[in-house]
C-alpha cells in the first residue's frame, strides 16, 4: 500500500480473525474478518464469491467477536476475486453513518480498546514521535 493510500484512512486497522456472516441480496456469505477500524472490515473472500458488480450495494454484516455477534449495516466499497490482480482478494466494506451501526462501533471500539489506541497514535503524531 503506498503512503498516500495509508494516509487517505481516517482510523487505524486492528487485525483480527473473527467468524462473519454477510446478508446481500437475501444471500448468505460466512467467512473471516481479516481487519477492522473505525470506519470499515476487510473480509476474506467467502463462497461462493461476490463479484465486481455487488460493488456500492448495501449489505448487513454480523461478526462474531468475543462469544458476542455484532450487527453492522455495510456498503460494499471494494471486490476482488483471487488471482486477478496485484490487489489482495477479499471484500472491503465501509460501515454506514445510521445510529444503531455507530453505536455498535463505538461500543466496541471502547470494549476493544481501539478508541484509546487510536487516540495515542494521533496524540504521537501531533508531537513527532
Amino acid at each position: 500500500m503506498t503512503t498516500s493510500a495509508k494516509n487517505r484512512r481516517r482510523h487505524a486497522r486492528i487485525p483480527i480473525n473473527a467468524d462473519y456472516q454477510l446478508t446481500l441480496d437475501g444471500k448468505g456469505y460466512a467467512g473471516k474478518v481479516s481487519n477492522i477500524s473505525l470506519s470499515g472490515a476487510f473480509l476474506i473472500m467467502p463462497e461462493p464469491n461476490l463479484t465486481a458488480t455487488d460493488t456500492n450495494k448495501i449489505a448487513g454484516l454480523n461478526i462474531k467477536i468475543n462469544d458476542e455477534t455484532v450487527d453492522l449495516k455495510c456498503e460494499i466499497v471494494y471486490v476482488e476475486a483471487a488471482g486477478q490482480s496485484v490487489f489482495p482478494a477479499g471484500i472491503g466494506v465501509a460501515f454506514c453513518h445510521d445510529e444503531r451501526t455507530a453505536t455498535t462501533l463505538w461500543d466496541l471500539a471502547v470494549a476493544q480498546g481501539i478508541v484509546q489506541k487510536e487516540f495515542f497514535e494521533v496524540s504521537e503524531k501531533q508531537s513527532g514521535n
